[in-house]
């Protein structure tokens, strides 16, 4: 077996034990351990010595081995082991990556390269195949921050994202994730591959808009269907070479403000329907609350929420859309003249009692501003006049109620993210500060 010889000679000679030290990665993990030693100790002497070697070797493919056995996968690298055959380069071509990808991984205890990688084997060498070999995690701490990137972005080999990934690799893990994190939390990481995404099929939509429609030499494909292929990776391509000009903290922030403009075409076209679902919802205030001079109401129209819930876009982008699908709840604040002063967004926390406990996730005035200390206390008011054993039947029924409608709607609000060319040019004029030099670039594309 290539590249995996074990020091000890016997290696496999009798059964392995529960008990073996080989296997307290895996127990520490909490993985089955008994089928892991199931698995190695075939009956045939020498498959048992492969497959015991196996465990030390490339511990990040155990798990698919043993507990997805009937994988293609599992079933070919099995057979490669159980044989003696040369597995790296075997492993390596099954996974359509470099041999050095598996070269790395060798080695490595799960626990170290983390078990969030189990089941998801494909996209952990994809990951791995990015960077350059010297720039691969060397410590567990780096190999947290490679799979936090890694999960979020989802790099696929030639695609834009790639070229995201390989430089917050190549810049330093700690510094990359601490330049990221300057700009948001690591929870939106994940827009960056839809705003790529995005940009990819708007770049095939200028490709297409600027060329004329050509019979495929192929009278068995469909002809629309060929052009949008061929638009397509036109798109891929040119894209990954437009990323590259970018840090990976700029496409960040693109990605965030692509999603605020996304967000107002989608309200606004929300604004437009005449779907009732989507106009207007159950607020989270059984009536009026009033404290001091104020008066606090629950917004619950997507009129309401995009007139008075402004000031809270700088703290959450998704704002109207949270509060459509009953993630989250918008009350206004007001004075005794009953002039608007600012907004508040709530969402209700399940205990594990079953208690439903309202929680402010953000206070402002109407400009954006933080909130006075008199508003402040107006909201904790209210807070603590909800979080009542009065009110429990209430907020229980709000969240039931969101529950029951939150897959119907949530389907509809992405119906209204399907763009037509023009919407989307627009978006995509809004992000990019060479808008008109991409334009120009994409028209004499080949």
């Amino acid at each position: 077996m290539s590249g995996f010889k074990s020091s000890a000679d016997n290696l496999g000679a009798h059964p392995m034990e529960i008990a073996d030290p080989s296997l307290e990665d895996y127990a520490l993990l909490n993985l089955d351990v008994v089928a892991i030693v199931r698995w190695a100790n075939h009956q045939d002497p020498i498959i048992r010595r492969y497959r015991t070697q196996f465990l030390d070797t490339l511990p990040v493919l155990v798990p698919m081995l043993v507990f997805r056995d009937d994988d293609p996968f599992s079933e070919a690298i099995i057979g490669w082991i159980d044989n003696g055959e040369p597995l790296i380069d075997n492993i390596a071509s099954l996974f359509h990556v470099k041999k050095s990808t598996f070269q790395f991984l060798a080695g490595k205890p799960l626990s170290w390269i983390s078990s969030q990688w189990i089941g998801d084997e494909m996209a952990l060498a994809y990951a791995v195949d990015v960077p350059p070999p010297d720039k691969l995690p060397q410590s567990v701490v780096e190999w947290e921050i490679f799979s936090e990137f890694a999960k979020a972005l989802m790099p696929i080999p030639e695609d834009a994202i790639c070229h995201v990934f390989r430089d917050l690799c190549v810049h330093g893990y700690q510094s990359s994730r601490d330049e990221m994190l300057d700009i948001a939390d690591n929870y939106s990481y994940y827009q960056i591959g839809r705003y790529l995404a995005f940009l990819e099929h708007w770049l095939a939509d200028l490709i297409q808009a600027g060329r004329h429609p050509t019979q495929s030499s192929d009278t068995n494909v469909d002809v629309s269907e060929y052009l949008r292929d061929k638009a397509l990776a036109a798109a891929r391509k040119y894209s990954a070479r437009l990323v590259a000009r970018y840090s990976p903290a700029s496409v960040y922030r693109l990605a965030l403000d692509w999603k605020r403009k996304l967000r107002e075409a989608v309200s606004q076209a929300q604004h437009r329907s005449n779907d009732p679902e989507l106009k207007q919802w159950q607020g989270l205030l059984p009536r009026p609350f009033v404290f001091g001079r104020f008066q606090i109401t629950s917004l619950t129209t997507i009129e309401e929420v995009l007139s008075e819930g402004q000031g809270l876009e700088s703290a959450n982008a998704s704002y109207a859309e949270d509060c459509t699908l009953g993630f989250h709840y918008l009350v206004s604040l007001r004075d005794e003249e009953r002039k608007f002063i600012g907004a508040a967004e709530f969402f209700l926390l399940e205990g594990w009692n079953g208690w439903i406990s309202p929680q402010v996730l953000t206070n402002c005035r109407a400009n954006g501003e933080y909130a006075y200390q008199e508003e402040v206390d107006a909201i904790e008011a209210l807070q603590r006049w909800l979080n009542s054993q009065e009110h429990q039947a209430w907020l229980r029924s709000l969240v039931e109620d969101h529950k029951e409608r939150r897959g119907r709607i949530r389907e509809k609000l992405d119906g209204l993210e399907a763009l037509d060319f023009a919407q989307t040019c627009h978006v995509m004029r809004q992000i990019l500060d060479n808008y008109d030099e991409v334009v120009d670039e994409v028209s004499r594309l080949p």
